[in-house]
């Protein structure tokens, strides 16, 4: 605000001085110096009032001026440099940047505006400094803001149709909106920023922007159009979209953070990194080999053709499923899953106090349990596939609301090896339980095919339907089923309430 405040100053100070004259560059004082007046024909320094030209040569700026139009680069046989190293100022006449001129904003306190429009067709090396006003590169023109330096737009608005380089950090600021209809290309760290309240925009969504090699952060608003991503890692702490497919190569990442609304509205592939850590991250179309991470916020799976991805890890996050979700690799740490669409995993790792399972949850080879509490919502159902195996390693306890439609459907092998507690969870299917310590059913349905019970391992439970096609020992199994005990040798076949009572208690343990 300061800087152009200035300019402001500086453009009235300047207009009070003597009528407009039309001034051209002659570079006779062989020093390259705007303030020297032999430089200049008629030899005077221009100012604010006066038309200049400068159709070749090398002019530098060291002090605080201003004309009131500018145009350079019109010579066919040598360019026309313009180096800025302090304010600047062009009037309602415009500067105009021909094919052979090339200006560049040098230094920390350049300052570049104008209350005119300014047209660029040569080059524009943005190298640090602030630039305002009215800017349009044209289709053939280069803006190079690539090194590594901070660059302001303050109260500016650029149309940039030709080619941009970017690096380093740039800041949008009172308004200011890039507008990019052709290429930009990054190929090293890039910060972009938004540094107060005002409703500034780095509007790609119709032209290019590649980035490679660095880390990009995008901390103002952006929309995309065609984004390339080669490598490097990306932080979005702001609101986009992605509307081309984001390849994640591995050793990259891309994370969202904070309030920001992310969606990759056609779907992310590679062997990378992904972490959802923001308000909402949307995924449409997921084929992943690497790994996705929903750590917070809301994250949502959509998608007509499911997502897959290599390692899945739900850490946090709230996840809504309206399409498949598949996993060689699933972490059930916090938060919670629901949906319609089912999620599928090769192998599952649930070490969580209170993961919540809302939609159907189907496991192919082995999932592992450590000492967890997993909670059932109206719609979640726990499928162990024939083949597949729930071991059981540490305490796990399955809890619900009472009378759940859903529970675990069992059709391969649940190897408890630690305490397993059900409570309102109904576990059915022709599956196997095998028992090393306690198993026990509460409030349920109990139905599978084998129980099979190691030297004193116990299956148990109360209020709850029971039917067994065999409860297996290495001796001897005594079983209790409300008022009734008995005693097998190696196993008891066909174990139910009479009906379809629930026992108040039962009971087997294996001798």
């Amino acid at each position: 605000m300061r800087a152009f405040l200035a300019l402001a100053l500086l453009a009235g100070v300047l207009s009070s001085s003597a009528a407009a004259v039309s001034i051209s560059w002659t570079g006779y004082g062989n020093d390259n110096q705007w303030t020297t007046s032999v430089n200049w024909y008629p030899a005077q320094v221009p100012g604010m009032n006066d038309d200049v030209t400068i159709d070749s040569g090398s002019v530098i700026v060291t002090i605080a001026t201003g004309v009131q139009s500018l145009g350079m680069g019109n010579s066919f046989t040598a360019p026309a440099n313009l180096t800025i190293f302090n304010t600047f100022f062009v009037g309602s006449g415009g500067m105009t940047v021909q094919g052979n001129g090339n200006l560049f904003i040098a230094g920390g306190n350049s300052q570049v505006s104008g209350s005119g429009p300014i047209q660029v067709a040569g080059a524009v090396y943005f190298q640090a400094g602030t630039i305002g006003g009215s800017w349009t590169i044209n289709s053939r023109a280069v803006l190079d803001a690539g090194n590594a330096n901070e660059k302001a737009l303050v109260g500016a608005g650029v149309n940039m149709g030709g080619s941009m380089k970017l690096g380093g950090v740039l800041v949008l600021n009172q308004s200011s909106v890039l507008t990019v209809t052709g290429t930009v290309t990054a190929s090293t760290d890039v910060f972009i920023q938004a540094q107060d309240t005002t409703t500034v925009l780095f509007d790609a969504s119709q032209g290019t922007f590649n980035y490679c090699c660095g880390d990009l952060s995008v901390q103002a608003p952006v929309k995309l159009g065609t984004f390339g991503f080669t490598s490097g890692n990306i932080t979005l702490y702001n609101t986009i979209k992605f509307h081309s497919v984001i390849n994640v190569p591995s050793g990259s990442y891309v994370t969202s953070l904070g309030n920001a609304d992310v969606t990759f509205a056609a779907g992310v592939t590679g062997a990378g990194i992904v972490s959802a850590s923001s308000h909402t991250t949307t995924f449409n179309g997921v084929n992943m080999t690497g790994t996705l991470n929903a750590v917070a916020g809301g994250v949502i799976f959509g998608g007509q053709s499911g997502n897959s991805v290599g390692t899945l890890s739900f850490g946090g996050a709230q996840v809504q499923t309206s399409s498949a979700v598949s996993a060689s690799q699933l972490n059930l740490i916090s938060g919670m899953v629901g949906g319609a669409g089912a999620v599928t995993a090769t192998n599952v790792l649930l070490n969580s106090q209170g993961f919540d399972l809302g939609n159907q949850l189907t496991v192919t080879g082995t999932m592992t349990a450590m000492k967890s509490n997993l909670v059932w919502q109206t719609e979640g159902n726990l499928e162990i596939a024939a083949g597949a195996t729930l071991k059981v390693m540490a305490a796990l306890s399955l809890t619900g609301p009472a009378y759940l439609n859903g529970g675990v459907n069992n059709k391969g092998t649940i190897d408890a090896q630690a305490s397993l507690t059900s409570q309102n969870i109904n576990i059915a299917g022709t599956g196997k339980i095998q028992v090393a310590t306690t198993a026990s059913v509460n409030n349920a349905k109990l139905t599978q095919g084998e129980i099979a019970l190691s030297r004193g391992g116990v299956a148990n439970g109360g209020n709850t339907i029971v039917n067994v096609a065999k409860v297996t020992a290495p001796a001897e199994v005594k079983a209790t089923l409300g008022p009734y005990k008995l005693t097998c040798k190696l196993e008891c076949d066909n174990i139910n309430t009479a009906g379809q009572a629930p026992a108040e208690t039962f009971s087997f343990i294996g001798a």
